[in-house]
């Protein structure tokens, strides 16, 4: 059975465990969550029981993976995604966290059961692991995307009542409580939460847990708003309560975040699943090559036809990779793609760090301003000598992985031919110690015609009965076989390749790091308009200052919250050397004009005048924020249409055109061999 055959297999079974995990985590997420309002109305026994058990071997999944070294650190990271989420009940958290990995697992475990029963050779292996890889990556997206959105969803619908009771009650915890009692159950615990906060004496203490704890900034701006008027009361401005304009901002966010969500889902939808897709017609085209035109069965287990199977296997990986960051990505998913992990803690090593210390020495100091403003405008948080550490990590692993690679195709290669020769002696009637002999024995300067006298002559010595045809078909079987063994040496751009692909992937990181900048561009505005409508509505708070409306501006921002915080941590040594140090790591022109408002307040003139542009600005920024919108998201789409279907132009290029022309390049080179031989 072939590899593509199974994968299909594969596939559709990891499609019908998926469903069922879903029935059941929807099931589980139901009785979680309303547990209490379930027990006065009474289950059924066996229904209640099955939801037990379920319970029970999530939980039992979630402490043995923790157990084990190789889903530790996969636990972890789920389990912080979606922290967030389901964090006000632990159980809960490990029950969807062990879902997740139990549907990611059963795929796997399915897969391989019926893999290692077939012949596998190293490139379907790659192949599985690429397509498990890359399954396993859109199992948990969808199911992370979905809770977030749903969650989105249902608050913007909350906050929008909040809004009517504050106007019936006028008062915050009032309005508060009256939508806890009619809101939906995932998300009472997170309003509750905003509630606690604003009960709370300590307020300095309760913001900072709360903040941790808040599943989004939305409600990190909820929060604080709250708890702001709550203690210091509503500014009434000249149109209306600060409070209730807050509350629309909010409303207003959130679904501009869904429109945005939705569109590009729509747009980008079954990329991914497309991009994967020439991994599962490889051997399917190579089997129509192969029968169509016997000949082209020497270039697919050849060093270059593997080596361009590679080719399609990492182009499947780079553009899935890059189609995860044109998605959205949340401020979780963003915290979660600075984690460094084994790369720190080897560049933490002393040797190491010292001779990456001797090498940033030795640069240039245009070269290391450069690298530093790269850093500054991609948001890594990584020193010069990291940076440098993981561009010479990343070189040595892609060479040494290269050179892996080149001795295991070199090596497969002769096997197969090896094969090939013996099969092909046996078909013929020949022994395998003559066909040996005769490749040995004959001279590597003669070409086609002096291997087939060669091996006419000693057929004919050992086999003199034969007929003239039974010999000519007997030479024309070997004669390309042998030919292929001779041109299986070293060649001197084998040898020059890893190092050369080593040079490459030490540039590669700095493309990486360009193409993210290329990103994040295009969602920066999005976030200055929210800074912009932050102002507008902080502004009428008398007691509100340029630090405060920092720390604001710090939890509704994801591209901006790394330079913010680092600047109200140096804000107590110098608020000037701060905010020019923030001007530095954030040099984005609209957010250096925020900054010049800021300083001005801070040092001359009182917030509100300093500010007092703000409702204008923030009309011109809202034009300029649906034309950026259309743009980012036309912009997304064309590159998510090109890396989606990349890969299957690759797989044409590379398995179909590249094959043929070096078949009709073979078939002339034999020709003008017999031509020169006349």
């Amino acid at each position: 059975m072939l590899v593509s055959s199974l994968l299909l297999w594969i596939a559709s079974g990891a499609i019908a465990v998926s469903f069922m995990l879903w029935m059941l985590s929807r099931k589980l997420m139901s009785t979680g969550i309303a547990e209490n309002r379930v027990r006065t109305h009474g289950h059924q026994n066996g229904v209640k029981a099955l939801t037990q058990v379920y319970k029970k071997l999530l939980r039992d999944v979630y402490r043995w993976s923790l157990r084990v070294p190789m889903l530790k650190k996969k636990t972890a990271s789920l389990r912080q995604q979606l922290a967030p989420l389901y964090s006000y009940d632990e159980w809960l958290l490990r029950e969807r966290t062990a879902s997740i990995l139990l549907g990611s697992g059963i795929a796997i475990l399915i897969a391989l059961s019926i893999f290692v029963s077939f012949d596998q050779n190293l490139l379907s292996w790659i192949m599985l692991i690429v397509v498990l890889s890359v399954a396993e990556s859109l199992y948990r997206d969808v199911m992370i995307t979905r809770a977030e959105v749903k969650l989105l969803h249902l608050s913007s619908m909350s906050i929008g009542h909040m809004r009517h009771a504050y106007h019936r009650y006028k008062m915050v915890d009032a309005a508060l409580e009256d939508t806890i009692e009619c809101s939906h159950p995932m998300l009472a615990p997170h309003l509750q939460r905003v509630a606690k906060l604003i009960s709370d004496p300590d307020s300095d203490s309760a913001m900072a847990a709360y903040e941790e704890a808040a599943p989004n900034r939305y409600y990190k701006m909820l929060g604080g708003l709250s708890k702001l008027v709550a203690e210091y009361g509503d500014p009434k401005g000249t149109d209306g309560s600060s409070y209730l304009k807050g509350l629309a901002m909010i409303v207003r966010e959130m679904q501009t975040e869904l429109v945005m969500r939705a569109r590009l889902d729509y747009l980008l939808g079954g990329l991914k699943a497309i991009a994967v897709i020439p991994v599962l017609f490889t051997d399917p085209l190579e089997r129509w090559a192969t029968t169509y035109f016997p000949s082209m069965e020497l270039f697919y287990h050849s060093k270059l036809g593997w080596c361009l199977q590679l080719t399609v296997f990492c182009s499947v990986l780079m553009c899935h990779r890059i189609l995860q960051q044109l998605h959205w990505i949340s401020a979780m998913a963003e915290d979660q793609s600075q984690r460094t992990g084994w790369i720190r803690r080897l560049l933490e090593q002393r040797i190491i760090r010292r001779l990456l210390d001797v090498w940033v020495n030795s640069r240039q100091i245009g070269s290391l301003k450069r690298a530093q403003r790269l850093l500054h405008e991609a948001n890594e948080s990584m020193t010069l000598g990291h940076f440098y550490g993981h561009r010479f990590i990343h070189a040595i692993v892609t060479c040494g992985i290269c050179f892996v690679l080149i001795v295991s195709l070199h090596l497969g290669s002769t096997r197969w031919i090896w094969n090939q020769l013996n099969t092909k002696s046996l078909e013929a009637g020949l022994s395998m110690e003559l066909t040996k002999q005769w490749i040995l024995s004959s001279n590597p300067e003669t070409g086609n015609h002096g291997l087939q006298l060669a091996l006419k002559t000693a057929i004919l010595k050992e086999h003199p009965d034969w007929s003239y045809q039974r010999i000519e078909q007997s030479t024309k079987s070997l004669v390309p076989l042998a030919i292929y063994d001779r041109e299986m040496k070293v060649s001197w751009w084998e040898v020059l390749l890893p190092f050369t692909v080593g040079w490459g992937a030490y540039y590669t990181f700095v493309m990486i790091l360009r193409i993210r900048i290329r990103i994040r561009n295009l969602d920066m505005r999005t976030e200055i308009s929210q800074m912009q409508s932050l102002c507008m509505l902080l502004r009428a708070f008398e007691r509100m200052t340029a630090e405060s409306m920092m720390e604001w501006m710090s939890r509704c921002t994801t591209m901006f919250r790394r330079p913010l915080q680092l600047c109200l941590l140096n804000w107590e040594s110098g608020s000037d050397h701060a905010l020019q140090q923030l001007r530095i790591h954030a040099p984005y022109p609209d957010f250096v004009r925020l900054v010049d408002k800021l300083e001005l307040a801070h040092n001359h003139i009182p917030l509100n005048e300093a500010f007092d542009d703000a409702e204008q600005d923030w009309f011109y920024e809202q034009d300029m924020l649906r034309q950026h919108y259309e743009t980012s998201i036309e912009a997304k789409a064309g590159w998510g249409r090109w890396l989606g279907f990349a890969p299957m132009y690759a797989l044409i290029f590379l398995y179909l055109v590249v094959p043929l022309v070096w078949m009709s390049a073979e078939q002339m080179r034999s020709s003008f061999e017999q031509i020169r031989s006349l």
